[in-house]
């Protein structure tokens, strides 16, 4: 059973980094956090120590753990990053430029930060190393009826080239280090918005790579705990983290196209598909022409 519990979290101020910091915290975890937006003497923030039994549960606000969150610029190679991270039996990678549009410049920058943290993490004993990669790295993104698994690279943008680039770093580094876990995560449209779901005024394949907070913290915690899965052989392993939206009779009979994301590596992992933004906006189509901003 796993004994060492100190995780590292990069990008750890920004929406999905903070919601792992606030999932892994109330599971036994040591988090610290690594953020190139941080305080120079670094940022502090306050996570509860346990999780709520359901949405309209509130938590004893003075029941808190403070989290601290370094300033560590990840572009660069420095000694802070290899003392940072010796002890560490994890490292979440969710530092990134996240604009899927950005100039090759940009994206380079990304992997930089990308292939820092991963020498940094074999360097100093990181058994797992968990990797947010994105949906732009897949083909049939946009089109076609082909089911979309892990395996399919053919991104079309200077994004999604060099989250590819680091993916394929990644699956050459486990055969040379066997002991390590490597875990990659190709992240679909996470719920900034108010309302807890993605704007309608988008293509409806996009709509189903919308995740959930809790579906996405809950592959976290199960990728954690990996090595105790007898579904999983090997240390290189790849996940579509969705929910599972799948369109119900009405949205099909309106021109809605089937679900075709691969999310059997999830269902093994244990991640609980509860969600399902079909059932979230049952409005949708009334609604569909409103312009809202999308991130």
């Amino acid at each position: 059973m796993q004994q060492n519990k100190r995780v590292i979290v990069t990008g750890a101020l920004g929406a999905l980094g903070s919601a792992y910091v606030r999932v892994l915290v109330p599971h036994g975890y040591e988090v610290i956090g690594v953020d190139s937006k941080a305080d120079k003497e670094g940022t502090e923030i306050k996570v509860y120590n346990r999780l709520p039994a359901d949405h309209y549960e509130k938590l004893d606000k003075n029941d808190l753990t403070s989290v601290r969150i370094h300033r560590i610029d990840l572009a660069k190679r420095s000694k802070t990053i290899g003392d940072l991270f010796r002890g560490a039996y994890a490292v979440v990678m969710t530092a990134a430029n996240p604009d899927p549009c950005q100039s090759a410049d940009c994206a380079r920058g990304n992997h930089e930060i990308d292939m820092n943290t991963i020498k940094a993490s074999l360097e100093n004993g990181v058994e797992v190393i968990i990797y947010l990669s994105s949906s732009w790295r897949l083909r049939g993104f946009w089109e076609g009826e082909e089911q979309i698994t892990p395996a399919m690279s053919a991104p079309r943008t200077h994004y999604g080239e060099n989250k590819q680039k680091t993916v394929s770093e990644m699956r050459s580094l486990s055969r040379q280090y066997p002991k390590v876990r490597f875990l990659y995560n190709d992240h679909g449209w996470y719920p900034r918005e108010s309302v807890g779901g993605p704007p309608t005024n988008c293509p409806d394949r996009y709509l189903q790579w919308w995740v959930a907070e809790r579906e996405t913290q809950e592959h976290i915690i199960k990728q954690l705990e990996i090595a105790e899965n007898s579904n999983f052989q090997g240390n290189f392993h790849g996940f579509i983290t969705v929910s599972k939206n799948i369109p119900t009779e009405d949205a099909l009979r309106r021109g809605h196209r089937r679900f075709i994301l691969d999310t059997s590596p999830s269902e093994k992992l244990g991640v609980r598909h509860e969600a399902n933004f079909y059932e979230v906006l049952p409005e949708y189509w009334k609604c569909r022409n409103i312009p809202i901003y999308m991130y």
